[in-house]
Protein backbone atom coordinates (compact mmCIF):
# COMPACT_ATOMS: atom_id res chain seq x y z
CA UNK A 1 0.00 0.00 0.00
CA UNK A 2 1.29 3.45 -0.83
CA UNK A 3 0.15 6.67 0.22
CA UNK A 4 -0.46 9.10 -2.67
CA UNK A 5 1.07 12.40 -3.04
CA UNK A 6 -1.84 14.69 -2.34
CA UNK A 7 -2.04 12.63 1.52
CA UNK A 8 2.04 13.38 2.17
CA UNK A 9 1.29 16.65 1.17
CA UNK A 10 -1.84 17.20 3.94
CA UNK A 11 0.03 15.43 6.21
CA UNK A 12 3.07 17.52 6.12
CA UNK A 13 0.49 20.42 6.04
CA UNK A 14 -1.18 19.67 9.37
CA UNK A 15 2.50 18.25 10.84
CA UNK A 16 3.95 22.48 10.03
CA UNK A 17 0.90 24.31 10.92
CA UNK A 18 0.77 21.85 14.85
CA UNK A 19 4.81 22.68 15.37
CA UNK A 20 3.66 26.38 13.97
CA UNK A 21 1.16 26.80 16.70
CA UNK A 22 2.77 24.77 19.43
CA UNK A 23 5.55 27.17 18.83
CA UNK A 24 3.61 29.88 19.20
CA UNK A 25 1.80 28.87 22.34
CA UNK A 26 4.84 28.27 23.82
CA UNK A 27 6.39 31.55 22.94
CA UNK A 28 3.32 33.15 24.73
CA UNK A 29 3.30 31.01 27.62
CA UNK A 30 6.82 32.25 28.08
CA UNK A 31 6.05 35.84 27.90
CA UNK A 32 2.88 35.69 29.99
CA UNK A 33 5.00 34.13 32.84
CA UNK A 34 7.16 36.91 32.59
CA UNK A 35 5.34 39.75 32.75
CA UNK A 36 3.27 38.21 35.50
CA UNK A 37 0.56 38.33 33.88
CA UNK A 38 0.28 34.40 34.62
CA UNK A 39 1.12 34.07 37.86
CA UNK A 40 -1.49 31.95 39.61
CA UNK A 41 1.00 30.16 41.56
CA UNK A 42 1.34 33.06 43.19
CA UNK A 43 -2.81 33.36 44.23
CA UNK A 44 -3.59 30.28 44.80
CA UNK A 45 -3.61 29.28 48.38
CA UNK A 46 -4.75 26.04 50.85
CA UNK A 47 -4.46 28.17 53.76
CA UNK A 48 -6.54 31.14 55.08
CA UNK A 49 -4.44 34.19 56.16
CA UNK A 50 -5.04 35.10 59.71
CA UNK A 51 -7.33 38.09 59.44
CA UNK A 52 -9.40 36.30 56.89
CA UNK A 53 -13.28 34.77 57.29
CA UNK A 54 -12.78 33.43 53.59
CA UNK A 55 -10.89 33.95 50.36
CA UNK A 56 -11.98 33.79 47.21
CA UNK A 57 -9.61 33.12 44.59
CA UNK A 58 -10.61 33.44 40.73
CA UNK A 59 -8.27 31.96 38.14
CA UNK A 60 -9.12 32.49 35.02
CA UNK A 61 -6.37 31.07 33.43
CA UNK A 62 -7.40 27.85 34.72
CA UNK A 63 -11.18 28.51 34.62
CA UNK A 64 -11.51 28.22 38.44
CA UNK A 65 -12.60 29.40 41.81
CA UNK A 66 -11.16 28.37 45.05
CA UNK A 67 -13.08 29.40 48.16
CA UNK A 68 -10.96 29.03 51.29
CA UNK A 69 -11.95 28.72 54.41
CA UNK A 70 -10.73 27.78 58.14
CA UNK A 71 -12.01 24.38 57.44
CA UNK A 72 -10.51 23.81 54.14
CA UNK A 73 -10.63 24.92 50.37
CA UNK A 74 -13.72 24.45 47.61
CA UNK A 75 -12.46 24.70 43.97
CA UNK A 76 -14.98 24.98 41.35
CA UNK A 77 -14.78 25.26 37.72
CA UNK A 78 -15.89 28.16 35.84
CA UNK A 79 -17.26 27.52 32.74
CA UNK A 80 -17.53 30.56 29.99
CA UNK A 81 -20.76 31.34 31.42
CA UNK A 82 -22.72 33.33 33.92
CA UNK A 83 -21.05 32.68 37.80
CA UNK A 84 -23.44 33.85 40.46
CA UNK A 85 -21.43 34.31 44.08
CA UNK A 86 -23.22 34.92 46.77
CA UNK A 87 -22.40 35.82 50.31
CA UNK A 88 -24.88 34.72 52.85
CA UNK A 89 -26.20 36.64 55.87
CA UNK A 90 -24.20 34.37 57.99
CA UNK A 91 -20.98 35.60 56.43
CA UNK A 92 -20.31 31.92 53.69
CA UNK A 93 -19.88 31.86 50.28
CA UNK A 94 -22.20 29.93 47.62
CA UNK A 95 -20.78 29.92 44.00
CA UNK A 96 -23.16 29.31 41.53
CA UNK A 97 -21.93 27.91 38.56
CA UNK A 98 -23.46 25.90 36.06
CA UNK A 99 -21.28 22.99 35.09
CA UNK A 100 -23.72 21.20 32.56
CA UNK A 101 -26.90 22.08 29.94
CA UNK A 102 -27.65 23.44 27.04
CA UNK A 103 -26.69 26.62 24.72
CA UNK A 104 -26.79 28.10 21.24
CA UNK A 105 -24.03 29.43 20.54
CA UNK A 106 -22.69 29.81 16.56
CA UNK A 107 -18.72 29.58 15.84
CA UNK A 108 -16.86 30.02 12.89
CA UNK A 109 -13.38 28.29 12.39
CA UNK A 110 -10.75 26.48 10.56
CA UNK A 111 -9.86 22.92 10.47
CA UNK A 112 -8.22 19.58 8.19
CA UNK A 113 -10.08 16.53 7.03
CA UNK A 114 -8.48 13.81 5.35
CA UNK A 115 -9.57 15.57 1.79
CA UNK A 116 -8.45 19.17 2.59
CA UNK A 117 -8.94 22.35 4.46
CA UNK A 118 -11.97 23.37 5.39
CA UNK A 119 -13.79 26.22 6.73
CA UNK A 120 -16.28 25.46 9.86
CA UNK A 121 -19.06 26.75 10.69
CA UNK A 122 -22.07 25.96 12.91
CA UNK A 123 -23.51 26.40 16.58
CA UNK A 124 -22.63 24.56 20.28
CA UNK A 125 -25.58 22.70 21.65
CA UNK A 126 -24.92 21.02 24.67
CA UNK A 127 -21.92 22.05 26.99
CA UNK A 128 -20.08 20.19 30.41
CA UNK A 129 -17.66 22.42 32.17
CA UNK A 130 -15.17 23.29 29.31
CA UNK A 131 -16.25 20.83 26.43
CA UNK A 132 -18.86 21.44 24.13
CA UNK A 133 -21.15 19.57 21.76
CA UNK A 134 -22.19 21.05 18.35
CA UNK A 135 -23.23 20.76 14.90
CA UNK A 136 -22.23 22.69 11.90
CA UNK A 137 -20.84 22.49 8.24
CA UNK A 138 -17.60 22.25 6.87
CA UNK A 139 -16.84 23.40 3.47
CA UNK A 140 -13.94 23.36 1.35
CA UNK A 141 -12.74 26.67 -0.01
CA UNK A 142 -11.91 25.18 -3.04
CA UNK A 143 -14.45 23.24 -3.61
CA UNK A 144 -17.80 24.54 -2.16
CA UNK A 145 -20.11 21.75 -3.72
CA UNK A 146 -17.78 19.64 -0.87
CA UNK A 147 -20.27 21.17 2.09
CA UNK A 148 -20.39 18.57 4.57
CA UNK A 149 -22.41 18.13 7.88
CA UNK A 150 -20.32 17.32 10.80
CA UNK A 151 -20.86 16.61 14.45
CA UNK A 152 -17.92 17.81 16.70
CA UNK A 153 -16.94 17.75 20.36
CA UNK A 154 -14.34 21.00 21.28
CA UNK A 155 -12.69 21.63 24.21
CA UNK A 156 -12.57 25.73 25.03
CA UNK A 157 -8.57 26.22 25.75
CA UNK A 158 -8.58 30.09 25.71
CA UNK A 159 -11.31 32.93 25.82
CA UNK A 160 -13.66 31.85 23.30
CA UNK A 161 -11.16 29.69 21.21
CA UNK A 162 -11.48 25.94 21.33
CA UNK A 163 -10.06 23.13 19.50
CA UNK A 164 -12.26 20.41 17.92
CA UNK A 165 -12.74 17.04 16.80
CA UNK A 166 -15.30 15.72 14.40
CA UNK A 167 -16.53 13.39 11.96
CA UNK A 168 -18.86 14.71 9.23
CA UNK A 169 -22.11 12.76 7.07
CA UNK A 170 -19.19 10.99 4.57
CA UNK A 171 -17.68 9.32 8.18
CA UNK A 172 -14.74 11.31 7.94
CA UNK A 173 -12.44 12.34 10.68
CA UNK A 174 -11.79 15.94 11.48
CA UNK A 175 -9.99 18.22 13.66
CA UNK A 176 -10.10 22.12 14.03
CA UNK A 177 -10.21 25.34 15.61
CA UNK A 178 -12.83 27.37 16.29
CA UNK A 179 -13.83 30.88 17.67
CA UNK A 180 -17.52 31.40 18.95
CA UNK A 181 -19.44 34.43 18.10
Amino acid sequence: MTLSNHFKLSLAVIACITVTLLSVGACLERRLAESGHRDSAKVSATVLPKLDKEQIIVDPFHHTIQVVTSSGVKQTTLPDRPTKIDILKDGTVKITASQFGTELRPFLGVGFTLRSGVVLYGVDLLYWKKLDLGLGFSTSPTRIQDTSIFLGVSYNVWSNTSISLGVDNRQTPMIGIHVRL
